[in-house]
């Protein structure tokens, strides 16, 4: 009887460790849907940001580094795209992580998002939209 006690608590509290490591399986450097950026994701007091650390083409027509210049808010037009966050506020729940914002440069809009672990190498990304759900797909470096 000991030994099965053991062993359920052992299960139950193996299994609470590997839900707890699989949360951080998004850290890491990835390659965007475009293959013109690549975002690092870090996690913050259990929640999960992502940050442009690579553009192919890092500067404007003038060689200057590119700006957010498509935001809808004119304050933060000037900002620049590399270091970046475009991904913010990431919360682990049920193998994937909800309740997020990604924000696009292209469009200069933020939308919520959850994310999924296709596999080890492959994340897919739901993005609502103003006209539905965008679903994108960003690789591991």
């Amino acid at each position: 009887m000991k030994i099965k006690l053991f062993l359920t608590l052992f299960i139950i509290g193996y299994s609470l460790v590997q839900a707890q490591n699989n949360s951080d399986v998004i850290v890491g450097k990835w390659l965007d849907h475009t293959k013109e950026a690549s975002v690092e994701i870090h996690e913050n007091n259990g929640k999960y940001y992502g940050e442009i650390i690579w553009l192919n083409k890092p500067n404007d027509a003038f060689g200057k580094p590119r700006k957010d210049k498509e935001n809808s808010t004119s304050k933060l037009r000037n900002r620049a795209l590399l270091g970046l966050e475009v991904l913010s506020n990431l919360e682990f729940i049920n193998d994937r992580w909800e309740n997020g914002k990604m924000y696009s440069i292209k469009k200069g809009r933020t939308g919520n998002c959850t994310v999924y672990l296709k596999s080890s190498k492959v994340l897919s990304i739901n993005i609502s939209t103003p006209f539905g759900i965008k679903k994108i797909k960003w690789t591991k470096l």
